[in-house]
């Protein structure tokens, strides 16, 4: 695991020179979380000349792409350095890729709070969670929902229904059911689950978000199964009263449109046929989707490739 004094030189880990400003942002309970800030591609300068007026600008101008990372280890990780890469590159967006202090909102807070101080505003802001990540993000933009904020959309790659479930779900190694001794004993298990310190809910999160919602999964999961996102997706589609079903073929892959026309927020569902637990976040399918998703409004998108 790299060291926190290692990560002040992001370049370290593969990200251009001059493009990625290693920041802290302040918690509102006064707590200091480490984070790097990822300029968007097009702004990137050989010789590290770009101003902080013209990096204001760019948030102004530009998405901004808040990345909550899965569990364990920090945002210097090889798959989360890609995601970051990725995202600047294909969306041209400015990045902030934030570690934990734990898997409080408060984490997701301040970074969003970072991006406004900046000149972005919500409708340029994307939230962006992988794995145990998608916990944080749904919970702030449920948050952020219920305070009349619309976001440019919430992103979720590889998330779970709920805590719950993804413990009941979840296997060692892809092989070993983690509470499969349990079985015949639901009311230990039960008890157990009632030490857990974050219960996220990700469908009732869903429920209450306003925002545009898009769920990346690959069927090749052996961590979280896809069958927590399909869950997701179609919970949601039936909540939005769905009208009608099209399929459209596009070069080199299927996408399946799912019109509506009295949803009150747009939805959308990625399913690749690889990518593992980790690499659906940082694979270009994921982003390209992102870049039409949010290019379209009225439409859930049931996506496979």
């Amino acid at each position: 695991m790299a060291g926190s004094e290692t990560l002040s030189d992001p370049a370290a880990f593969g990200l251009s020179p001059f493009k990625t400003f290693n920041v802290r942002l302040n918690t509102v309970d006064r707590e200091r979380l480490g984070s790097w800030h990822v300029l968007p591609d097009s702004l990137v300068s050989m010789d590290g000349s770009v101003s902080e007026r013209e990096i204001d600008n760019t948030f102004k101008t530009h998405p901004t792409v808040i990345f909550a990372h899965g569990n364990a280890a920090t945002r210097a990780m090889s798959g989360r350095v890609a995601t970051a890469a990725v995202m600047s590159n294909k969306l041209d967006a400015n990045v902030i890729s934030f570690d934990y202090r734990g898997f409080g909102d408060s984490n997701a807070q301040a970074a969003y709070d970072y991006a406004i101080s900046r000149g972005a505003t919500p409708d340029k802001i994307i939230l962006l969670g992988q794995s145990l990540g998608t916990g944080v993000v749904t919970n702030f933009a449920r948050k952020l929902s219920s305070q009349g904020i619309e976001i440019r959309a919430v992103v979720l790659a590889a998330p779970f229904s709920s805590v719950t479930k993804l413990l009941e779900t979840y296997k060692i190694g892809g092989l070993f059911p983690l509470f499969s001794p349990l079985r015949s004993l639901p009311q230990i298990r039960e008890y157990l689950f009632t030490f857990l310190r974050h219960k996220y809910d990700t469908g009732d999160n869903l429920h209450a978000i306003s925002s545009p919602v898009l769920i990346a999964h690959s069927v090749d999961d052996i961590e979280i199964p896809v069958e927590h996102s399909i869950s997701l997706f179609k919970s949601q589609i039936s909540n939005n009263k769905t009208k009608s079903h099209e399929i459209t073929s596009l070069t080199g892959h299927k996408w399946g449109v799912l019109e509506y026309t009295d949803a009150p927020a747009q939805r959308g569902l990625l399913l690749t046929q690889k990518g593992g637990h980790n690499a659906v976040v940082w694979s270009e399918g994921l982003a390209e989707t992102m870049l039409m998703f949010m290019s379209n409004s009225g439409h859930a998108y049931d996506a496979h490739y």
